[in-house]
């Protein structure tokens, strides 16, 4: 019996939307993927801690009352690292420069929420409706060095 080779469905000339049409068509009767799934598992075959990294993330605001998913939280690393909402943008980004996004959406996202806490007293995720503006709002801060000047 010959070996078994993995060959990957992500390939250079394959764009993310791509590859999820071409598995979402093949996967007969399985869970279908979403264009986040496919960018963090690209991401997880080049460093395999990010899936744990991003969980403790997620993690330590759920302690803190705000439930956030991954999809979420790769929605906010790929607005600060590439100015953009589309997963595919994270093509671009290397292995090193993602665990950096990581860490500055982390930042990003602790500053927003004792922000919104301590300015509008919301201190639980029941009440958080904007949650999509995060990665937005996420970016918008990194680029302004992670402090906003003044309150308003």
């Amino acid at each position: 019996m010959g070996e078994l080779t993995y060959v990957s469905p992500v390939r250079e000339d394959k764009t993310v939307d791509v590859v999820v049409k071409i598995f979402n068509r093949v996967n007969s009767g399985g869970t279908k993927l979403s264009k986040g799934d496919l960018a963090l598992a690209k991401i997880c075959a080049a460093w395999p801690e990010t899936r744990r990294e991003m969980k403790k993330a997620l993690a330590a605001w759920e302690r803190a009352g705000f439930f956030f998913n991954l999809e979420w939280l790769l929605r906010n690393i790929t607005a600060i690292m590439t100015g953009e909402a589309f997963f595919s943008a994270l093509r671009k980004v290397s292995p090193d420069e993602f665990c950096a996004g990581l860490a500055q959406a982390q930042n990003a996202t602790n500053y927003l929420l004792n922000m919104i806490s301590c300015r509008l007293g919301l201190d639980h995720d029941r009440v958080l409706g904007g949650r999509y503006a995060f990665p937005s709002m996420s970016r918008y801060l990194v680029l302004r060095g992670g402090r906003l000047r003044d309150a308003r």
